[in-house]
């Protein structure tokens, strides 16, 4: 049975293995070594972050999710602007070679005389 074995607690979960490195503010929990994440300068678990956040800035739950939704939002625009201005760009240059290469054939047409 693996859950007595070392390496596993009692509810059959891995346990972390490592040194300590600090209380998390949010949970109040042990942060070990091997899941702990630095946001705004304090050292926390990952899956804590969201909470910190919130109480930071006094959100509820509704307002979070909110303003999540407006940052994902704002980038996925951001990101729609900049292939947009990149395929600008590239049909804006094709288009230019496609002018010059018909301006080219019409030259030689006038010099060949057809």
């Amino acid at each position: 049975d693996l859950r007595n074995t070392s390496g596993y607690n009692q509810d059959g979960l891995t346990m972390a293995s490592g040194c300590i490195i600090d209380t998390c503010p949010v949970c109040d929990e042990i942060v070990w070594e091997d899941e702990w994440r630095v946001f705004d300068n304090v050292i926390m678990h990952p899956r804590c972050v969201p909470e910190y956040t919130k109480r930071k800035h006094g959100m509820n739950e509704e307002q979070f999710l909110r303003l999540c939704g407006a940052q994902d939002l704002r980038q996925a625009i951001l990101d729609i602007q900049k292939t947009y201005r990149d395929s600008m760009d590239f049909f804006k240059k094709r288009l230019q070679d496609l002018e010059e290469r018909l301006v080219m054939i019409e030259k030689i047409k006038r010099v060949d005389g057809v």
